[in-house]
């Protein structure tokens, strides 16, 4: 007879070696009280992930694609194999802290309405890091790839869109959690399905949520059974990289979200933007041979040069 499973974790891994290994670890010596299995796909690593993943023969299924196919499509291609009554996404640059998830997981089994959750989430420091947040507008997504790629500004509208002004001690109904760390009870998965493929990397997590919510479905924030989560750990994700595809994935979402003709207006302006950076780093760069000042000028002049070669706008890298 094939046994009752409540969890099934999976992890998506690109190269990520280290980190999944210290993971998976973690999940193996930490999680009790819980029948559940582990799903790994790999995005086609090249760093010896497979070979690592094919030494455990325990509660461990890989799935290896022979492309890297996205965070979205990696996750959707496991769907059909989960026995799972809970699916957890859980990054690979994460730890599971000795307390292991049972008591996020009993919060879950003991509550019909509560469908969709994430967790509570620390730096590496053991400071909060907020995964849970509001949807975000057209000037949300406008102030985070321009005036923020220069200075991390503390605008009123980014700690709310970040829900710093809220106590993430305390359970509560959020707009969206982060995919780092997010429970979906199956019989969502089965009805609905999870996320949309055209979001390559970036913003599946808040687009599901939101299309959730039109259904009538709640997101919580649960802040037990904390995890650790590193972030940005995928190999080759440099910066330039993480912001272009950030970039092309807030597009999608505001033309699917909230208005089409919005997004034409949000991306010229955010393209206009990065020229006009890009001329004042450059004459700042001449005057000047501060750090800073030229590794700014080198951004912008990546991120230009790499949309404008449509380099990583289609959904392969």
């Amino acid at each position: 007879m094939n046994e009752k499973i409540d969890l099934t974790i999976l992890l998506v891994n690109y190269n990520t070696k280290h980190f999944l290994k210290n993971c998976l670890e973690s999940i193996f010596a930490n999680i009790k009280d819980i029948k559940y299995e582990v799903i790994v796909v790999d995005n086609n690593s090249q760093d010896g992930s497979l070979e690592f993943c094919n030494e455990l023969l325990i509660n461990t299924t890989v799935i290896k694609n022979e492309r890297n196919v996205g965070f979205a499509a990696a996750v959707n291609g496991a769907l059909n194999i989960i026995k799972g009554d809970i699916l957890l996404l859980l990054n690979t640059d994460t730890i599971v802290l000795k307390n292991g998830l049972y008591d996020i997981i009993k919060v879950l089994k003991d509550n019909q309405d509560i469908k969709i959750a994430g967790g509570k989430v620390l730096n590496e420091d053991g400071s909060l890091q907020c995964t849970c947040r509001y949807f975000p507008g057209y000037i949300t997504f406008l102030t985070m790839h321009t005036v923020n790629l220069i200075k991390k500004l503390n605008l009123p509208l980014i700690k709310k869109y970040k829900s710093e002004y809220f106590n993430c001690n305390v359970p509560r109904e959020v707009d969206w959690v982060s995919g780092c760390y997010m429970l979906i009870k199956r019989e969502i998965i089965n009805k609905f399905g999870l996320f949309d493929e055209s979001f390559f990397m970036f913003c599946e997590d808040v687009d599901f949520c939101y299309r959730m919510k039109k259904k009538n479905i709640k997101t919580f924030f649960i802040p037990f059974s904390p995890i650790i989560h590193f972030g940005g750990q995928s190999s080759e994700l440099n910066e330039d990289k993480a912001i272009i595809y950030s970039f092309n994935n807030s597009c999608l979402y505001i033309r699917k979200n909230i208005n089409k003709f919005f997004s034409y207006i949000y991306k010229y302006n955010v393209l206009i933007l990065w020229v006009i950076f890009l001329l004042i780093f450059f004459i700042a760069s001449v005057f000047t041979k501060n750090s800073s000042i030229r590794k700014k000028y080198k951004l912008f002049k990546s991120l230009l040069g790499q949309y404008w070669a449509g380099r990583y706008y289609k959904n392969s890298y």
